[in-house]
């Protein structure tokens, strides 16, 4: 039974901390300029493993998230460069939309 208060306590200190207050209204927001919104996604030979490849892009959006594809194998370079080809043409797409 006190394991179930334990729980019951941790949530309604969840619940207090996700309460909404008042603010800003909307408008006042600063406004997202797309061209700095866009991540873009670069190709680059592997320093610890000659002959993987890795695709990164950083998101300064988004706490500074960074996402990584490693690409190994036959082709790696080829396959790695058209994957960063390919997530550079959706970002531009998604600036397009965003404008």
């Amino acid at each position: 039974m006190t394991r179930l208060n334990h729980r019951d306590r941790a949530k309604l200190e969840q619940q207090k901390d996700a309460v909404l207050t008042d603010g800003q209204p909307l408008g006042e927001n600063a406004s997202v300029n797309s061209e700095e919104a866009v991540m873009e996604w670069k190709c680059f030979e592997d320093k610890r493993n000659r002959g993987d490849w890795r695709v990164e892009a950083l998101d300064f959006d988004d706490e500074g998230k960074v996402y990584v594809a490693i690409f190994s194998g036959p082709n790696a370079e080829d396959r790695a460069e058209e994957y960063a080809a390919l997530k550079n043409g959706q970002e531009s797409r998604l600036r397009r939309i965003a404008s």
